[in-house]
């Protein structure tokens, strides 16, 4: 189903059970939000479209993680749980290709003439990279379709490899 631009998707059109890769998650905050995220304290987070860099390799995969970040009622463990029990993710990006693409992805969506970093830190407690955060924030009228086309850009096996795209109006 098409919706302002962007494919919907249910919870049944999660990533099949075992795949393992990376996902973006986009939130959209119509107006800025200030919260408690881990030992980062308190944090302000733009107005406009967010988007989280992860990935999930372990035995749940994609499926557990996303249907994870997706749930609005969980015991906070990472600092993208602070955001998501808040806010619910508009929509989401996977790549089910068994790889960690995810500092690749967190730097080259922060290199984005358009992108700035509204946490640093935020998200990259494990970050073995140096990436200044796995959270990105984009104005308002650079959605995730946009972002769907600067990763292809930079990453075009993206396009080989099964890719899911979901999102809501906001």
């Amino acid at each position: 189903m098409m919706r302002g631009g962007y494919v919907i998707k249910t919870s049944s059109d999660l990533p099949l059970k075992g795949q393992s890769g990376t996902y973006a998650l986009f939130f959209w905050l119509p107006a800025p939000m200030t919260m408690q995220v881990g030992r980062l304290g308190s944090v302000q987070l733009p107005a406009g479209w967010l988007v989280y860099v992860g990935s999930a390799l372990g035995p749940g995969g994609l499926q557990a993680r996303i249907r994870r970040h997706l749930a609005t009622s969980k015991r906070v463990h990472w600092h993208i749980d602070a955001l998501s029990i808040r806010q619910r993710p508009a929509g989401w990006l996977a790549l089910a290709d068994a790889q960690n693409h995810e500092c690749d992805w967190a730097q080259h969506l922060a290199a984005h003439p358009k992108a700035s970093i509204p946490v640093p830190g935020f998200g990259n407690s494990d970050c073995k990279r140096g990436c200044a955060a796995h959270l990105i924030a984009f104005p308002t009228l650079f959605g995730p379709e946009a972002v769907q086309k600067w990763l292809i850009a930079a990453f075009p096996e993206i396009l080989t490899k099964p890719v899911q795209v979901v999102g809501v109006n906001h």
